[in-house]
């Protein structure tokens, strides 16, 4: 079973309803998401939907942005021309040796993989 890392875009694409999202987050029996997209989605939601919000997170796994993950995001940082935020978010699908699963094309590149582009 491969190992997956949902990235913000997908995950939002969900929650808004989205059946490519939808479809791609349930053919994945433990989907991750890293810190930074659980700050993202929380900071997104509107304030009638922040409790609603926190309990559907709650069933992710959590990948933290500890010095492991940080190391792997500063070596990406300095071998390409990804912003910060996307090498954090492929760090973390690194540190659980999985794919990242987004729709980011103008960053990354299902040429790659480890990174899928399921719908655009």
């Amino acid at each position: 079973m491969v190992k997956v890392l949902i990235d913000t875009c997908v995950l939002v694409d969900h929650l808004n309803g989205r059946p490519e999202a939808h479809a791609e987050i349930a053919s994945h029996v433990h989907p991750a998401i890293s810190r930074l997209t659980w700050m993202e989605v929380l900071a997104g939601a509107p304030d009638h939907a922040i409790a609603a919000t926190r309990r559907y997170l709650d069933g992710y796994e959590v990948v933290e942005i500890g010095e492991s993950v940080a190391e792997i995001a500063a070596s990406i940082r300095r071998n390409s021309d990804i912003g910060l935020g996307d090498a954090l978010t492929m760090a973390c699908a690194r540190a659980i040796g999985g794919v990242l699963v987004t729709r980011n094309k103008a960053v990354f590149t299902d040429a790659d993989p480890a990174v899928r582009i399921p719908y655009e």
